[in-house]
């Protein structure tokens, strides 16, 4: 008996002992939950930025691949235009420069500026040519007419 006397002080130390352990490591393993729960919603809060970042950065790529084509053809259309309105300045320029060498001559030719004709631009046009009409037929006709859809229709039938 005196051996099991001897075991109790040994079984309560190491229950008291046990007990301190044990409280502490259940007070260790709530921070520990705690501190993981914050920093679980600091890694969705950080995801979720960095998603709205990546997609910010998708839509800004899409729009510059999609300003390239537009940017160059507005670059084409805009070249395109200012050719053509070199040209139309150039003729136009050409034209006053004919109308001013033409009143030149005709004053050099006849002395005098006041006999000049006003200048009529429907002039010069050639007159429109009358078409014939689609009742003359030429005198000798080689291939055979070819017949109305509605009379091909017919004959298919």
């Amino acid at each position: 008996m005196k051996n099991n006397l001897k075991l109790i002080p040994v079984f309560a130390m190491a229950a008291l002992f046990g007990t301190v352990a044990l409280s502490a490591q259940s007070c260790a393993a709530v921070n520990h939950v705690s501190n993981a729960a914050v920093a679980s919603g600091t890694a969705s809060k950080e995801l979720v930025g960095a998603t709205a970042e990546s997609a910010k950065g998708a839509v800004k790529l899409a729009s510059g691949v999609a300003a390239v084509p537009v940017w160059m053809s507005g670059a084409v259309v805009q070249s395109g235009g200012k050719v053509l309105a070199a040209v139309g300045d150039a003729s136009a320029q050409g034209g006053e420069a004919a109308a001013e060498g033409a009143a030149k001559m005709w004053d050099f030719a006849t002395s005098d500026d006041t006999a000049r004709p006003p200048l009529d631009r429907e002039a010069a046009v050639p007159p429109v040519k009358a078409t014939e009409s689609a009742s003359v037929t030429p005198a000798k006709t080689t291939l055979p007419a070819d017949p109305s859809p509605a009379e091909a229709l017919k004959a298919t039938r």
